[in-house]
């Protein structure tokens, strides 16, 4: 959870420190605190950083109701986190609430088992072993008098970002491994873990134990995901798979709402991953990698072969009305090897959850074979269908490489297009390639 670090001073009450250790929340949300006046840009990035990477986070711009600050952070603070991140600014130390209220709680907190306490050292200015810099910002002056101050921080784990050194990445990345450590053992018993996705969702702090991990993406109120957002995935995605893979002995169970450009790379992410679930309100998704009996065909694909020695471009069109204008546009708007529209074969009808695994194997399929006729090109992908087919038909993409594209509406409908998104190369230590 990432807090607010208003100094009390400002809302004019003096800071009382309370000794309450409640017990840690492995679905909790991670608390970072920080000094507002120099820490506040690193502290929006390290709150983006941890929500890229699967975990809830509480932060003062959108978590911060009206009342006295304070108390705010305490029942924050109080109200069951998986951890918390401190973040050492040099002007940390001139922050009553930092050092009075936060920094005891969070180091009462930090003697439980269960609860883990990252620190991103960001000091500048300390002249003698900048690792020691923590523990000499957050001394309160009672405490040199009574000399009854230990230290707590030089001897724990410090990530630098500062100078040359940019570890928040790593820091993250470390943090969401201790929490699916923390969770293995309910994963395992429930069976498959919990994940929840949301690209235009606000960055609350109400969603914390909705899941076991909660991705959540910079946005802006366009359609199309912000460059931003796409950076974060490119730049978190392999790492946050990387450990799912390492830590989570079951299956994978998403719900939420995405971008179908997210949901198919975060899919391809799983190719050689467990197996992949969607929960959905129609019903439960899912996908083996071994394939159903082919025993019907679900849908028919028109072909048609270009003169140009482009790659393939290929558009799923399952979600009825048909919406063919944009998808035409491109066709026309530069060579292809060869350009497929696969529709469902009862246009219309709505894509049943049972038919996912199907599905997902057919479209792969349909992909697999274009790229082989045409000397196994890149496959341009534009989707129109639920989420779930998305993620579902990711996972089936090893050996290919594909740029997949987003439906774009600048003013009326005559003027919609397709942009690239990514370009995705599944079964390759980062899946996405590329960003556009």
């Amino acid at each position: 959870m990432l807090q607010s670090n208003c100094d009390s001073t400002a809302r004019g009450g003096t800071v009382k420190p309370e000794n309450i250790v409640p017990a840690p929340r492995p679905r909790g949300a991670v608390f970072v605190s920080y000094r507002q006046n120099d820490g506040r840009p690193v502290a929006a990035r390290m709150a983006w950083t941890l929500r890229a990477m699967g975990m809830p986070v509480w932060h003062d711009d959108s978590d911060l109701p009206p009342g006295d600050t304070v108390d705010v952070i305490r029942e924050a603070l109080a109200g069951g986190l998986s951890g918390a991140i401190l973040i050492i600014t040099d002007d940390i130390k001139n922050s009553p609430v930092v050092k009075a209220v936060e920094w005891p709680m969070i180091r009462d907190l930090n003697s439980e088992g269960e609860f883990t306490l990252g620190v991103l050292n960001c000091a500048k200015e300390y002249s003698g072993d900048i690792y020691s810099a923590p523990d000499h910002y957050l001394r309160r002056r009672r405490d040199r008098v009574l000399r009854r101050y230990r230290q707590h921080i030089k001897g724990l784990k410090q990530y630098r970002f500062a100078g040359d050194k940019d570890e928040m990445d790593r820091l993250a990345a470390d943090m969401l491994r201790q929490r699916l450590h923390h969770l293995r053992d309910a994963i395992r018993d429930r069976g498959y873990a919990e994940i929840n996705l949301a690209t235009r969702a606000d960055p609350n702090a109400e969603y914390a134990e909705a899941a076991d991990l909660t991705f959540r993406w910079d946005r802006n109120e366009a359609r199309l995901p912000s460059l931003k957002s796409r950076e974060q995935l490119r730049r978190s995605l392999h790492v946050a798979t990387s450990a799912i893979r390492d830590h989570v002995p079951a299956s994978l169970r998403f719900h939420g709402q995405a971008h179908l450009s997210f949901g198919l790379a975060i899919g391809a992410s799983l190719t050689l991953g467990p197996e992949v679930q969607f929960l959905a309100d129609d019903g439960l998704w899912r996908v083996t990698k071994a394939g159903p009996a082919k025993n019907r065909q679900l849908t028919e694909t028109d072909v048609h072969p270009r003169t140009g020695k482009g790659p393939v471009l290929m558009y799923a069109d399952l979600i009825g009305p048909p919406s063919d204008a944009a998808y035409n546009a491109l066709a026309e708007s530069r060579r292809w090897s060869e350009c497929l529209h696969v529709r469902g074969r009862n246009p219309g009808e709505r894509v049943a959850s049972a038919d996912g695994d199907r599905l997902a194997h057919e479209l792969a399929d349909i992909m697999r074979a274009a790229s082989g006729r045409n000397a196994n090109c890149d496959v341009h992908l534009l989707l129109r269908t639920p989420l779930p087919v998305a993620i579902l038909l990711g996972t089936l993409l090893n050996t290919l490489t594909v740029t997949t594209y987003e439906w774009s509406l600048d003013g009326d409908s005559s003027n919609a297009t397709y942009v690239p998104i990514f370009r995705l190369r599944p079964g390759s230590r980062n899946t996405i390639v590329e960003t556009y």
